[in-house]
């Protein structure tokens, strides 16, 4: 699983917003913050909606693939 939750302070880039739960992506042995959020629930969605985004391109690939084929 490359995503994953910490606890820990955090600053979303984007918008400034701070948050207690960081989602970060692991890069070998260092991690890279993705995300930031106010409570674990919302951090865990987060990296939920990652997963289903990633196997939804996953098959919308598949089924390219085997129509060029046909």
């Amino acid at each position: 699983m490359p995503w994953k939750v910490r606890k820990r302070s955090c600053r979303q880039k984007s918008t400034g917003k701070t948050g207690t739960h960081a989602v970060v992506k692991k890069d070998g042995d260092a991690e890279e913050q993705e995300s930031c959020h106010t409570s674990e629930e919302k951090a865990d969605a987060a990296v939920r909606a990652r997963y289903a985004n990633e196997s939804l391109l996953r098959e919308y690939i598949r089924l390219q693939l085997i129509s060029a084929i046909h």
